[in-house]
C-alpha cells in the first residue's frame, strides 16, 4: 500500500470537503497550470480552491513526510511557492502526517507569499483528525474576509 497516496487522497478529500462549506469549487490533482509560459514544466498542486468564476483563492500540498532531523523538506516550500507564484496567490498551504511543530508560516523574501506548514496528529481520533483539517479550511477560508 502507498502511504503517500493514501495520506494525500485522504487529505485532500476532507480538506475539500471542509471547504465546501465556505462556497466555490475545489479541484483536486489539478493539472492544468504549468509554471513556464511554453507549457513544458507541468504543475500538479493536490488541491486547487477556485471561485465560482475559476478564479484560484487556493491552494494546498499534502506531503507524508518530515527529514530525519526533525524538519519538513526545503524542496517542499520550492514546490508551494511555485504553485502560488502560477496561481496569483499570496498563501500556500502544506499539510504533513507529522511534524515538530502544528504550525510553522514561513514569509518569502521579496514577495506577499506566505507559505503555512502544517502537522495533523494521525493518532487522534477520526473525528479529531477531521477537526484539525476542518480549522486548516478555516484558516484558508479567513483570506476571502
Amino acid at each position: 500500500m502507498d502511504m503517500n497516496r493514501v495520506f494525500e487522497d485522504f487529505v485532500t478529500g476532507a480538506l475539500g470537503d471542509a471547504l465546501r462549506r465556505y462556497g466555490g469549487r475545489v479541484q483536486p490533482q489539478d493539472t492544468r497550470h504549468h509554471l513556464d509560459t511554453g507549457k513544458q514544466i507541468g504543475l500538479r498542486p493536490d488541491l486547487v480552491w477556485y471561485t465560482n468564476d475559476r478564479k484560484a483563492i487556493g491552494v494546498a500540498d499534502a506531503k507524508y513526510k518530515a527529514d530525519k532531523d526533525g524538519r519538513y523538506p526545503e524542496s517542499d516550500l520550492y514546490q508551494m511557492l511555485a504553485y502560488c507564484t502560477r496561481l496569483g496567490l499570496d498563501r500556500g498551504h502544506l499539510i504533513y502526517a507529522a511534524g515538530p511543530r502544528p504550525v510553522t508560516t514561513h514569509r518569502i523574501a521579496n514577495s506577499e507569499i506566505a507559505i503555512t506548514q502544517h502537522a495533523l496528529t494521525l493518532e487522534a481520533t477520526p473525528q479529531q483528525v477531521l477537526s484539525q483539517i476542518a480549522a486548516i479550511a478555516e484558516q484558508m477560508a479567513e483570506r476571502l474576509d
